[in-house]
């Protein structure tokens, strides 16, 4: 799907979407995230470095979550103004309510060009008031508003555990490499993603293998201090 996207007005009439793309990203802080912690931060900053070369309006919010928290670091702040997690900030530990937490951070958002990025082992064990039907549910309904999701996993195998390919526009990104690469391989696909979506309003797809060629060589390059 591309293209203008519209908000219907008390009237019936539509109205084009103006105004900022916001950038809503959901961390995983549960304890299984631990092994890759410092792949995890280092890949963030490297997300948000390559939205601000492309000179596009983001606002943006970071929450991350276990079952102990659900902790907005920012929200709805400039990309300027975005805070820079680090080991002291993002500590892994307790367990996983990963429904309850997407849930949480999509409906925080409802109106808008929004695009929400979610990075976990996708191991959900603890949520409490959402199922994976409703979440499912909830995904479809806003992508047909016009808003589109980035599904990220420190391992390949972890969007399939978590069963969460609702919408048609979903992008499952599954990449072939393990470890370090893979986390960076997966910011790099999701900022690609994110600045087509501000930029043409194209909800993501699966990238060929010569987009994540493309991808690959980006995060070779030094990232801005």
């Amino acid at each position: 799907m591309t293209g203008e996207l519209y908000e219907k007005q008390a009237d019936g009439s539509l109205k084009p979407v103006t105004g900022p793309t916001y950038v809503n990203v959901l961390l995983d802080e549960s304890g299984s995230m631990q092994s890759m912690k410092d792949e995890v931060l280092s890949g963030l900053a490297a997300y948000f470095n390559r939205l601000r070369e492309d000179g596009q309006e983001y606002h943006v919010t970071l929450a991350k979550f276990d079952s102990t928290h659900y902790d907005e670091v920012c929200h709805e702040v400039p990309l300027a103004e975005v805070p820079q997690l680090t080991a002291e900030t993002y500590r892994p530990g307790a367990m996983t309510p990963l429904y309850d937490s997407i849930a949480r951070i999509v409906n925080d958002r409802k109106t808008g060009r929004a695009i929400t990025v979610i990075l976990t082992d996708g191991l959900e064990n603890t949520s409490r008031e959402w199922t994976l039907d409703r979440v499912n549910a909830l995904i479809k309904e806003r992508e047909g508003q016009g808003q589109t999701f980035v599904y990220l996993g420190v391992a390949p195998e972890a969007w399939a555990n978590a069963k969460i390919f609702a919408g048609t526009f979903s992008f499952n990104n599954v990449v072939g490499s393990s470890g370090a690469r893979a986390v960076m391989d997966s910011y790099m696909t999701a900022a690609s993603a994110t600045s087509t979506y501000s930029s043409t309003g194209a909800q993501s797809g699966i990238l060929s293998d010569e987009d994540l060629a493309r991808v690959r060589e980006a995060s070779d390059r030094p990232t801005p201090q």
